[in-house]
């Protein structure tokens, strides 16, 4: 019986994940096509050969796959640290409130000791008054790349040399 799936594919048709030996062959042999049909001006053309002669696609499409099911899991995993600080911070005020309320600066028990500290914080009345050595400046980078792409001249400032960006849209 012949499965005609692609390799990249388990029995039960979902993606594995991708192997760097399946990646560097289906590369040599999409690079080796793409050096045999030299310079083709038909970017259809060259994909549609790509695509027909090798199975560059098909680690492509497993390892775009991948990165978009992490996303998902990395986002979700995100709010759910969110929510899970949230409760931490919640607790440990009501821990606080009671340790106030009971007036117990230090509370010993078998599995943790809780005690209340007390420090001062700075507090800044008036930023204009501060001497500068307690002043932060930093470039506005926004505003510096705004005006270097509008052709405006920045002593001491100049965009770089472009740098691919991958972006993958989906459905």
């Amino acid at each position: 019986m012949s499965d005609d799936r692609p390799g990249w594919l388990l029995a039960t048709g979902k993606p594995q994940a991708m192997s760097g030996y399946r990646t560097s062959n289906a590369m040599a042999a999409a690079m080796q096509l793409r050096a045999e049909l030299g310079a083709i001006d038909d970017a259809q053309l060259v994909l549609d050969t790509l695509d027909g002669e090798t199975d560059v696609f098909d680690v492509l499409d497993a390892l775009v796959e991948a990165v978009s099911k992490d996303s998902l899991l990395i986002d979700a995993a995100r709010e759910r640290v969110k929510r899970l600080e949230a409760r931490k911070d919640r607790m440990r005020a009501t821990v606080q409130q009671m340790l106030e309320a009971l007036e117990l600066k230090k509370v010993e028990r078998p599995l943790y000791t809780a005690s209340l500290t007390y420090n001062s914080k700075a507090l800044v009345t008036d930023d204009t008054l501060l001497p500068p050595q307690y002043i932060r400046h930093s470039p506005d980078m926004i505003g510096i790349n705004k005006a270097l792409r509008a052709g405006e001249q920045i002593p001491g400032a100049t965009l770089s040399n472009p740098q691919p960006t991958l972006r993958v849209t989906t459905k």
